[in-house]
């Protein structure tokens, strides 16, 4: 039997806001290059329309990462109980040099692209990824 943790991982992460349902995947490759990818409607019959797969890690861009974090905030608030999603989200995190002010800033203006309604408390937000970030190390929430 082969070592799972020398093959790439992904991941999907379902949740329904505004009546919508979100779809996204997280992959991980051999080479730690972290992506992400938006589906436009959840798998049936094999057949999904695609966005394109966005890289996250290493060097991608603010908006997308975080888009990606709000996505991951949904898994967690969702009880998603997964060691990849949190490796994925503390990777992403401690990798951003941002300042709190700048994450609650940057991600209040990403919750706009999920719709009218914000997808989470801004404040819980800041919460989850704070362990992760550069303006303090803890313990981490657990997925």
């Amino acid at each position: 039997m082969a070592n799972p943790a020398f093959h790439p991982f992904a991941e999907e992460v379902l949740f329904n806001h505004e009546d919508k349902e979100w779809h996204h995947t997280f992959q991980r490759s051999e080479t730690g290059t972290i992506t992400f990818q938006r589906l436009s409607q959840p798998p049936v019959h094999g057949n999904v329309k695609v966005a394109d797969r966005d890289i996250l890690f290493p060097n991608g861009l603010r908006v997308l990462v975080d888009m990606a974090v709000l996505v991951l905030y949904r898994a967690y608030v969702g009880n998603a109980n997964s060691l990849f999603l949190r490796e994925i989200l503390a990777t992403l995190v401690s990798s951003d040099t941002r300042t709190r002010e700048g994450w609650t800033s940057d991600l209040k203006t990403a919750m706009t692209g999920f719709g009218r309604t914000a997808v989470g408390n801004l404040e819980s937000i800041i919460d989850f990824i704070t362990p992760y970030s550069s303006w303090k190390v803890s313990v981490s929430p657990s997925f």
